[in-house]
């Protein structure tokens, strides 16, 4: 192995850089709106780009102090809208909004920062003296006092509130640098500022401008009280080298753009030189934190940068960088995110950079090879790449100790450095990223940091080779064939093997392929190789449930004893591939879908190996496209007969290619002759439901009562729901548990009572209209044919004046029912009654609404409708008296 421990040589940037800062807060933000409304978000961005998010949706807050949607950009401001946060629909099911995207963000602040940096290595070996000022505001005072901050930044042991023995930023410096730096706050009491605090408001489009005259005017009030400033130049360089401030208030990064947003900057054209050295760089940082006294995560991230480091988080914004495992990133608020108290150490590279670490380079293929934690030792492993000199790996071995006690799992940490680049800003091409053992990519696609991270963390990942997910493969595509596995279980000491294997290279490519729905099909997997394959296990990759690899199928080329297949892996038995280009094999799979799609696959991992057992880099060309067609399902009305004045039905088949398990259909008849009801029926027992025994209108003679719908053999156990209104019947149904299977048949027969104005020999037309088909495994957009059919009116119902006359007072028939708007009550009046006949509507709450009728009939059968137009949909109730008979029977009004 070669020592490769890195020097620190920049003593000044000879050129500008951006100036760092803190990340928002991650923690969520309470708003309340004028109207005293509340709801729930997030501050977001940093001190260049800050803005606040709802469920994702950029809001702002209006001239009249309402929080509303943003819908548009207007260089460092949102635009407001006029739809208000948790008063108007959100913006996906807002028509006023509904063209908007998410997470809408305002252009960036441009600062440039010109400000010396230290060389930690030509400091005093002892202590590194660290000025720390501390402001308040004329309308904004500060609520702790200068002996507090003392605490903060130098006791040893110290104690933040609720978390004991969290440490200082003394303490925190001192254990990441492994005693080597020590710095020490000499502090400045309070200096009230010469203006109002929102003078300086991150809000204020001069506040930066604003606070470089805030950072003078304390230097020079500190300088008036007999400040040293000279013993802050430990590097004798004739710079302070880190001059710390604390404003009163919180800081702006927690979401109140009426403070000012933790940063490091220089004093540009304000710098001053006093006791013979230069005063220009400055960090801002809080008073309050989370309506607390400051932790020292702000504190120690701003300080890095003092030091020289940069921002590790995605500073546009579009991920998340290093995550929160790296201080410079979103470390600074603690390993869990939520315990800035606890900050996350400095990572392997960062370290380096400040000469702290002793990083060894592993050049060899070796077994066992040991790191003891970090917290206690400095080891760092590199391995690099070996056909591209920017790029090489940090290893470290990250354990629950420390500041890092709260971390979500330990492990070893491997981070991809890239010198070549200078930020972590485009995705996944980062200067410092974190090879994320579960292959996730969460950080780069603006995830969280996780137990995952780790090796080997919550995945069990005890490899980082070339064929792992993730791999050794460069930034840019280009393999090492290096190789980490047999990666030890957590623990003070780690082990793991290492091997750099020769560079043996062949392409593999997935083709594209067409299926139909609910149908096998292949896609093609060409490789092109100059030597023979003994052995190949790929893993594919497609977001989609609708495959299921169920075969391997060789091309002339190749052969196999047997293939594995388990999920979207797949390997083999006694492989060989000969060498030559082209076609391979081809993946067969089934289609899990009723409805067309295209999905995306790609390969997610490839092992292959050469004749010999010598290891062979596949790099994996791309992806490939496999299309689902869709087949139409096609509805049938059966044609059907009625009689004027009693009943009709029709028929509705299906063929079906894919299990169904849910439908919405719309069936019409044109001209509007027929209502859907169940055959009318004598409810003797009042209880609402015919029951066998008691009498009914056979309308189609099949010797059973009949209901508005009669399920088929095929649709036996479904759910259907059935809403009438004038010639439109909507029916739903649903079978959650047995789909209905591929097949060809009837599905249900519809009943309706035909009009008294329909004309013997009339034809009247059905269509159906599918509103929306659901296959079996959850999918809408299911293709369908929608049928036609018609209704012959072929014989007329007998009159009632043929009928004998009743014998008793009885409500007999309620038809429609259910109704919209109207429906027709049928009662009997016997011979020789002199009583009264008494209907009346109740609802549901048991108050009468209406009475239909109270008088004396004639024997015979009669007929009354209600037109329930002026009432609500609902449950009601039809009282029936008539001498000593009472009947009560249930109705539903549908709109």
């Amino acid at each position: 192995m070669k020592n490769t421990n890195l020097i620190f040589l920049v003593l000044i940037l000879l050129y500008p850089y951006s100036v760092q800062a803190d990340l928002a807060s991650p923690a969520p933000m309470d708003f309340t709106q004028p109207d005293g409304t509340k709801f729930t978000g997030f501050n977001r961005g940093n001190h260049l780009q800050g803005w606040r998010e709802s469920n994702g949706w950029s809001i702002t807050q209006n001239k009249d102090g309402w929080w509303v949607y943003a819908q548009g950009v207007d260089r460092h401001t949102l635009i407001p809208s006029t739809q208000k946060v948790g008063i108007d629909p959100e913006p996906d099911q807002n028509p006023a909004l509904k063209y908007f995207p998410r997470h809408l963000k305002p252009e960036p602040r441009l600062l440039l920062d010109e400000g010396p940096i230290p060389n930690i290595r030509s400091t005093r070996a002892d202590t590194f003296f660290v000025p720390l000022l501390l402001v308040d505001f004329p309308d904004y005072a500060y609520e702790y006092p200068m002996q507090t901050f003392e605490d903060i930044m130098n006791q040893e042991g110290y104690t933040y509130p609720g978390a004991e023995n969290s440490g200082s930023f003394r303490d925190f410096y001192q254990e990441i640098s492994y005693g080597e730096f020590l710095p020490h706050s000499i502090i400045a009491d309070w200096v009230r500022a010469p203006n109002p605090h929102g003078y300086y408001a991150y809000s204020n489009p001069d506040g930066y401008a604003h606070v470089r005259e805030l950072v003078r005017y304390v230097v020079d009030a500190v300088e008036d009280q007999g400040f040293d400033w000279s013993k802050f130049d430990n590097d004798g360089n004739g710079n302070v080298d880190a001059m710390n401030l604390i404003h009163a208030g919180p800081g702006a990064e927690e979401g109140d753009y009426s403070n000012i947003w933790s940063h490091k900057w220089n004093l540009g054209n304000n710098s001053v030189e006093y006791d013979g050295v230069q005063i220009n760089s400055y960090t801002m940082n809080p008073e309050i934190q989370s309506g607390t006294i400051v932790a020292i995560g702000v504190l120690c991230h701003e300080f890095g940068h003092a030091l020289g480091l940069p921002d590790l988080y995605d500073t546009d914004y579009s991920s998340s960088g290093a995550g929160k495992l790296a201080l410079m990133a979103s470390g600074s608020w603690g390993t869990s995110n939520t315990s800035p108290w606890y900050p996350s150490a400095m990572n392997a590279w960062c370290k380096n950079q400040l000469g702290w670490v002793n990083t060894v380079e592993l050049t060899d293929d070796q077994s066992g090879v040991s790191i003891e934690k970090s917290y206690s030792s400095n080891l760092v492993y590199r391995m690099s790449h070996p056909t591209v000199s920017a790029e090489y790996w940090l290893i470290e071995n990250r354990q629950k100790a420390g500041t890092d006690t709260l971390m979500p799992q330990p492990g070893l940490t491997i981070w991809h450095i890239s010198d070549d680049i200078t930020n972590n800003n485009n995705e996944p091409y980062y200067r410092v990223g974190l090879e994320q053992a579960d292959g996730l990519f969460a950080l780069e696609n603006g995830g969280p940091s996780n137990g995952g991270d780790v090796y080997p963390g919550t995945s069990d990942n005890r490899e980082f080779s070339h064929s792992s997910m993730p791999n050794t493969t460069s930034l840019y595509g280009d393999p090492s064939m290096n190789r980490i596995e047999n990666i030890s279980d957590p623990g003070t000491v780690m082990t793991f093997d290492i091997s750099y294997n020769e560079i043996i290279l062949a392409d593999i490519e997935l083709q594209d392929g067409t299926s139909y729905a609910n149908l096998p099909g292949t896609f093609g997997v060409d490789i092109n190789n100059d030597m023979g394959l003994g052995d190949l296990a790929l893993t594919l990759a497609y977001n989609s449930l609708e495959l299921e690899i169920i075969d391997i199928l060789p091309a002339a080329r190749t052969s196999f004893d047997s293939v594995m297949i388990d999920g979207r892996s797949v390997s083999f038995q006694n492989l060989n591939i000969y060498a030559g280009s082209g076609r391979a094999f081809d993946v067969k799979v089934m289609n899990y879908t009723g409805a067309p799609t295209t999905v995306e696959v790609s390969i997610n991992t490839v092992a292959a190996y050469r004749d010999d057992g010598a290891e062979v880099g596949m790099v994996p060309a791309g992806s490939a496209l496999y299309t689902i067609l869709g087949i139409d399902q096609v509805f049938d009305i059966q044609d059907g007969t009625g009689a004027i004045g009693g009943g009709g039905s029709f028929g509705v088949s299906l063929t079906n290619t894919v299990p169904i398990q849910f439908f919405i259909m719309n069936i019409t008849d044109i001209p509007d002759l027929l209502t859907p009801s169940d055959e009318p029926f004598t409810d003797i027992n009042g209880n609402g439901q015919w029951d066998n025994g008691e009498p009914f209108q056979d309308w189609n003679e099949n010797e059973t009562w009949s209901p508005v719908v009669e399920l088929s053999g095929r649709t036996a156990g479904w759910s259907i729901d059935v809403q009438a209104s004038g010639n439109n019947m909507n029916i739903a149904g649903t079978n959650w548990l047995e789909p209905l299977g591929p097949g060809t048949g009837p599905i249900f027969i519809i009943n309706t009572a035909v009009s008294p104005e329909a004309q013997l020999g009339e034809t009247i037309l059905i269509t159906t209209d599918i509103w929306q088909l659901m296959d079996a495994w959850g999918h809408t957009g299911v293709p369908f044919q929608n049928g036609t059919g018609s209704v012959s009116i072929d014989q007329v119902l007998e009159t009632s004046d043929k009928l004998p006359l009743p014998e008793s007072f009885i409500l007999e028939n309620i038809y429609p029912n259910p109704f919209n708007p109207a429906t027709t009550l049928e009662f009997n009046v016997p011979r020789n009654s002199g009583d009264p006949v008494k209907i009346h509507i109740y609802d549901i709450a048991g108050r009468m609404i209406i009475q239909l009728t109270d008088r004396i009939y004639n024997s015979g059968r009669y007929r009354l409708t209600w037109d329930g137009s002026a009432f609500s949909s609902g449950i009601y109730f039809v009282h029936f008296h008539a001498g000593d008979i009472r009947q009560v029977r249930k109705i539903s009004l549908i709109k």
